[in-house]
């Protein structure tokens, strides 16, 4: 999976939001790593926990600009920081 996930570029969040087009576009901005104990997940409403041996990823979030189709503009850090749990499908 490290691989994959690149500092610098983008990937997906699935979400189940009908307000949305079914995902959070967001910017990888650490490389993958696993979580070595239990630790709060930055940036989850409502508070997750990522678990020991999970593997985890900072992204900034990037919205979507109102009345365009696939036009996204990037959150600033301090707002748009998030630590996102990964998983294969």
């Amino acid at each position: 999976m490290n691989k994959k996930i690149l500092i610098g570029t983008f990937g997906a969040m699935i979400i189940n939001d009908e307000a949305t087009q079914g995902y959070y576009l967001v910017k990888w901005i650490t490389e993958p790593c696993t979580v070595q104990e239990d630790t709060v997940m930055k940036g989850v409403e409502p508070q997750h926990s990522a678990f020991a041996g999970e593997k985890i990823c900072d992204a900034v979030f990037w919205n979507q600009l109102p009345n365009a189709i696939d036009w996204y503009t990037p959150m600033s850090k301090r707002e748009g920081l998030v630590m996102i749990r990964l998983s294969m499908y």
